[in-house]
């Protein structure tokens, strides 16, 4: 077949077809001479009609007999689309036999046999890009083997070819880095810190390591020793704006905002166009209620002309803060950007009930439902959060009320009104629309852990509880609320340590108040009554008028 023929049938477009779980194929039967032309139509037309394992046995079979690189090339990207590695494999070898000398076949063999777990293979092609790409990396190729393999969905076998390339080359930090990276992304956390201190031990002046090691910290729940490593950091690198920032925030989880506060400052001071480090303060000193001070940092950062519409909503915020309701909605009206105007809208919404009562909100809402019809299941949300968050319960179930009686369905007005309808100690209502959301969408993570956790904090059904979430969390492992429930499901019945492995890992991710309330309560109840009341006192500084908290402290007798 020439040439021109191949190009011409490559070049009729795939439509675009469902993704399938992994499937085993049969091998491709030898097909007589001359079949090649029919091949490649055939998985064309396969591909366009959706049969896309007819379409990769058709590709697969024409690669191995074609000498056209394209057909190899095009064998691959349908393998890895349809979640096959191991035949994505096959087809890269034959482009890589096909062309020895292209970097991008050998970088598409090695993300396809990584991928379906063949390590050992991959990790010698591995050594062959590290090489290529060693004298122009600083970093030895490790970085850039790093953001190649950052695309394989298989992070257990990215972390085991990543160790056995560094094995290889121990005399290299970035080796260490990149692998303890990987053992992190797998979930492998006993293996990060030592990798980490080995790539500091060889490279002291490391900035990213010093990073990683404090994200590594925290993920377990050590803020105490995340902060002292970024202290120590910043102490040794006080210039590094970055490592200033990350220090800042550790700070600020740990209870300690008005710290954080002053290395933000210095991180302004150093870099006055750093608007990542005004909007971080303005956002901490609104929630310290230092307005004034926000205004002061967030004004300049307009100068810049970068990410206005988010300076804007905080000064809309700030403004708001110390009640110049006229001057808050001129910010707010000025946010432009798809991502932020909505909100804004709904911070006006607020304005009009904290200005005239719910009267006049209720006027704004119908007002932006009928101008945005398309918007007014999320209106409907908005404004009953904001009622919500003022205490207004009842006037906030009847908007859900209103408007599930024209969205009788909807999962997430369902969802709001249980969370509501719990504020209200209508517990039944709440057990009732969240049954209901998971009839309608069996895998909504966010019900599943808010139906668990009711069943066991106001009904004490825990073991009916816990499969709802063990189920939740199977799907958001990482979500600090679902976290929360399961380690406080496992104190209440009496798996306080595991539940407290839980609990810390939520604290990790989330400061809310609850999350904190529950991590102190099983503290004290296991004996460690010096760090719950020391991580007390930090969340009640920052919010003395929770009610978890302020319970707590009953409780306690604090």
């Amino acid at each position: 077949m020439n040439a021109l023929k191949v190009s011409v049938v490559l070049a009729i477009a795939l439509a675009a077809v469902p993704v399938r779980a992994e499937q085993t194929l049969p091998p491709p039967k030898p097909a007589p001479a001359g079949t090649l032309y029919y091949d490649i139509l055939l998985g064309e037309i396969a591909g366009k009609r959706g049969a896309l394992d007819q379409a990769l046995r058709a590709y697969l079979d024409a690669a191995g007999r074609s000498d056209d690189v394209r057909v190899a090339e095009r064998a691959f990207g349908l393998a890895l689309y349809a979640g096959q590695p191991a035949l994505g494999a096959d087809a890269a070898r034959r482009w890589l036999a096909l062309a020895p000398d292209d970097p991008q076949a050998r970088q598409a063999l090695v993300l396809a046999l990584v991928d379906a777990g063949q390590v050992n293979e991959a990790v010698e092609h591995l050594e062959a890009v590290r090489e290529s790409l060693a004298g122009r990396d600083r970093q030895q190729g490790f970085a850039a083997l790093a953001g190649l393999l950052n695309q394989v969905p298989n992070k257990r076998a990215v972390y085991l070819a990543l160790a056995e390339l560094r094995a290889r080359h121990p005399e290299y930090a970035a080796g260490y880095y990149y692998e303890a990276a990987a053992a992190l992304a797998a979930g492998e956390q006993a293996l990060v810190l030592p990798l980490l201190d080995a790539a500091i031990r060889a490279e002291p002046q490391w900035v990213p390591a010093h990073l990683l090691r404090a994200r590594a910290l925290l993920d377990r729940g050590d803020i105490d020793a995340a902060r002292a490593a970024l202290a120590a950091a910043v102490q040794r690198f006080p210039d590094d704006g970055k490592l200033r920032m990350d220090y800042a925030r550790v700070l600020y989880t740990a209870g300690e905002a008005d710290a954080a506060l002053v290395e933000l400052e210095r991180v302004i001071g150093a870099d006055p166009l750093d608007i990542e480090a005004r909007l971080a303060f303005g956002a901490i000193a609104i929630e310290r209620r230092q307005y004034a001070r926000a205004v002061q940092v967030l004004e300049p950062a307009l100068e810049s002309g970068g990410r206005d519409d988010e300076v804007m909503f905080e000064l809309g915020q700030a403004e708001e803060g110390r009640g110049d309701f006229a001057r808050a909605a001129a910010w707010y009206g000025r946010v432009s950007s798809d991502t932020r105007a909505f909100a804004a809208r709904i911070r006006i919404g607020g304005l009009r009930l904290r200005e005239s009562g719910p009267d006049a909100m209720r006027a704004y809402f119908d007002a932006q439902r009928r101008e945005h019809p398309d918007e007014a299941r999320r209106l409907y949300l908005g404004e009953a959060d904001l009622l919500r968050r003022e205490d207004r319960f009842g006037d906030a179930m009847g908007v859900l009320d209103g408007a599930l009686a024209v969205l009788p369905d909807d999962t997430d007005l369902l969802y709001a009104r249980a969370l509501v309808a719990e504020r209200l100690d209508r517990v039944d209502q709440a057990e009732a629309d969240l049954r209901r959301v998971l009839q309608l969408d069996p895998d909504n993570a966010m019900a599943l852990n808010a139906l668990g956790y009711t069943l066991a904090d106001r009904g004490g059904r825990y073991a009916e509880a816990l499969p709802f979430v063990e189920r939740a969390l199977a799907r958001t492992p990482d979500d600090a609320a679902t976290l929360d429930s399961m380690g406080w499901i496992l104190f209440k019945i009496g798996r306080a340590e595991e539940g407290l492995d839980y609990l810390r890992r939520a604290r990790a991710r989330s400061d809310e108040p609850e999350i904190t309330a529950h991590l102190v309560e099983v503290l004290q109840a296991t004996g460690r009554g010096e760090e719950a009341r020391t991580l007390f006192e930090r969340a009640w500084r920052l919010t003395p008028d929770d009610r978890f908290l302020r319970r707590l402290k009953e409780v306690q007798g604090w």
